[in-house]
């Protein structure tokens, strides 16, 4: 199974990152866990067929995107070393939570975030969530 994450960008959506899942629906050993954009559309890939293309919503206040960290993304430099290490995100935010796309449900699990790396085109956040199970 495949999961596709599509980002948005300049009005449009393109695609942000490829995940691989296993046959019971958690992520491959193999695959690097990188977060997601917060504002996301996403295609489930089952043998080659697309079972869902669309967005989705928090089952429990129906509210699309997933939360970020603040950060100030505009003061990012390349030449500082900070910029390119794993931060943890602060503990007010869920370790995890759940998203429903039309009958799929998904599990995101907040993981360490690299500021150059995962900040959020246009904004002064980073992405900290990390699909790891999809349930069909």
């Amino acid at each position: 199974m495949e999961l596709l994450i599509y980002e948005k960008y300049n009005g449009k959506y393109r695609l942000y990152m490829h995940y691989h899942f296993d046959s019971n629906g958690f992520i491959s050993n193999n695959q690097r866990i990188q977060p997601c954009p917060s504002h996301h559309k996403l295609e489930i890939v089952v043998n080659k067929y697309i079972i869902f293309s669309g967005f989705g919503f928090n089952m429990k206040n129906k509210l699309y995107n997933l939360p970020q960290q603040k950060y100030e993304t505009s003061k990012l430099n390349i030449f500082s070393g900070k910029d390119f290490d794993n931060l943890s995100p602060d503990p007010h935010h869920p370790k995890g939570l759940w998203r429903q796309y039309g009958n799929i449900r998904i599990f995101f699990k907040k993981v360490t975030f690299v500021p150059m790396r995962d900040h959020e085109q246009g904004n002064k956040h980073c992405m900290i969530y990390c699909p790891v199970r999809v349930v069909l």
